[in-house]
Formats: C-alpha cells, sequence, structure tokens
C-alpha cells in the first residue's frame, strides 16, 4: 500500500477524522467518520499538488465538527509547515496557509490543536544551523492570524524537539518539548504564558 503515517482526532459527540500521506500520490488525504464508525462522504485531498515531499500530518476537531489539517512541505534542507481549516460539513475555509515565515530555514514537526468554536493554534520547529526553537501561532475560526507569532522556547542555544500541543474548549493550550534530556511543559491562558516546568519539578 501507499498509505502511511495517519493522524486522527474526534470530538466528545464520537465523530471523528482520520488523516494521512499518500506516498505515491505525494499528499495529505482524509476521511470522517460518525460515531458508529459509518464514513461520511468520500476521501478529501487536503495539500494542494506540488513536486517536494509532502510529510508529518496532524489534526484536530472542534465539538462543532470544523478540523484544521497541519502538516510540512519541502526538502530535507528546506521544508515549511502549512494549514488548512475545514467547516463542519467538511468544505474548505479558505485556501492553504503558509504558517510560517518565508525564510531559509527548514520547519519541522507541525502540531495543531482547536477550541470549541474553531479557534486553533499549530506549533511547529524551526531549525537552524547549530539550534532550533518552536514557535506558534494562533488563528481565529476564519483561519485569519490572531496576533504574532509566539517563541515557546527562549534559549537559542540547543536543539529543542517538539512533543505536542493541546487546547481546551475555552482556548487556553498547552505545550511540550524536550531540551537536553528534559521535558518542559509550557502553559497558555487567554493567550498569555501561565508557567513553564520542566519535568523534574
Amino acid at each position: 500500500g501507499s498509505q502511511y503515517v495517519p493522524a486522527m482526532a474526534m470530538t466528545s459527540q464520537g465523530n471523528s477524522i482520520v488523516i494521512w500521506k499518500d506516498i505515491i500520490q505525494n499528499g495529505i488525504f482524509g476521511q470522517r467518520f460518525s460515531p458508529e464508525g459509518n464514513r461520511i462522504g468520500g476521501e478529501f485531498y487536503t495539500s494542494a499538488a506540488t513536486n517536494s515531499y509532502t510529510v508529518n500530518p496532524d489534526v484536530a476537531i472542534s465539538d462543532s465538527g470544523a478540523f484544521v489539517i497541519a502538516w510540512e512541505i519541502g526538502e530535507m534542507t528546506d521544508q515549511d509547515v502549512f494549514a488548512k481549516l475545514f467547516d463542519a460539513n467538511g468544505l474548505p475555509i479558505g485556501g492553504q496557509i503558509l504558517v510560517n515565515e518565508n525564510t531559509p530555514y527548514i520547519m519541522r514537526i507541525a502540531r495543531v490543536a482547536i477550541d470549541d468554536v474553531g479557534n486553533f493554534v499549530v506549533v511547529w520547529s524551526e531549525n537552524k544551523s547549530h539550534y532550533s526553537h518552536l514557535l506558534a501561532q494562533l488563528y481565529h475560526a476564519d483561519g485569519s492570524t490572531d496576533g504574532e507569532r509566539i517563541q515557546v522556547d527562549t534559549d537559542n542555544s540547543e536543539r529543542v524537539y517538539l512533543g505536542d500541543v493541546d487546547m481546551n474548549g475555552n482556548g487556553d493550550f498547552v505545550i511540550t518539548w524536550s531540551k537536553d534530556g528534559t521535558i518542559y511543559t509550557r502553559l497558555y491562558k487567554n493567550k498569555d504564558e501561565l508557567f513553564t516546568k520542566p519535568s523534574n519539578l
């Protein structure tokens, strides 16, 4: 087969979505399911056609049924993070969103989370020559940006590795990552950093 790296998300009512990468068609595909496991509509194609590699998809769904998918496009030395928002009927809201700034750095491991009304956050790793750091961008439910990009970690001397992000129904979110063998967690409430803790505290 040609389908790899699946990701999935589910609402509190039991509706779910599964996405994956197809290595032959070089794109991200998805399928929605009802609480009974029945298909809702057919498979859909998320990413626009490209000659570059499309990898590492992630998905989050709100209780309203709206969902957002994030992924990477590029070559080994030049990758960008994209996102695409869909409404509760599975219809796209706008086009692809270029999440990162247009820089020569390598963007990797995009993760996404969404609140109850469709506002969402994308977190990714920006890798430079001798270090990397994590960035986050908030979006409104219509796909427009909500404020400036956030630099999650503040130490530019180490390589950091993104773990995951999650968001509650009110829009508060938490990010976890590893650095130098230690796991860190940072919580944001009302868009403001609330605390950062290493795993040994």
